[in-house]
């Protein structure tokens, strides 16, 4: 089973917008679910992050939360633009993985 086209296996930590992070720890791939544990307790999501509590996408595998929305519904959408540019270049560099794994450096250390 898959959530956002990535392999989701039991362990995988995963967030949910409501209860925060969790842990996959059941799949049912003839059911087409999986269950997530939050603490002592547990939901099950369809492999497009909805479930049945909140009939709208809550979990993803991150918080997706990154910026607190702006009043302005003109520098939202320049925002949402330059982030939607990045992302795309992002997801076509193959470097980028490299660059991921890489040890911050120090302040005042390095180049």
């Amino acid at each position: 089973m898959k959530l956002d086209g990535e392999d989701l296996l039991p362990g995988d930590v995963v967030f949910d917008i409501v209860y925060g992070p969790g842990f996959v720890h059941r799949i049912d791939a003839h059911a087409q679910a999986f269950f997530v544990r939050f603490g002592n307790r547990s939901a099950g999501y369809r492999p497009d992050g909805v479930s049945d509590r909140a009939q709208r996408r809550t979990l993803y595998w991150q918080d997706p939360v990154v910026f607190v929305p702006a009043k302005s519904s003109a520098k939202w959408q320049l925002l949402l633009r330059m982030v939607r540019a990045l992302w795309r270049t992002i997801e076509r560099d193959p470097l980028v993985e490299v660059i991921a794994h890489e040890p911050p450096q120090e302040p005042g250390h390095g180049a």
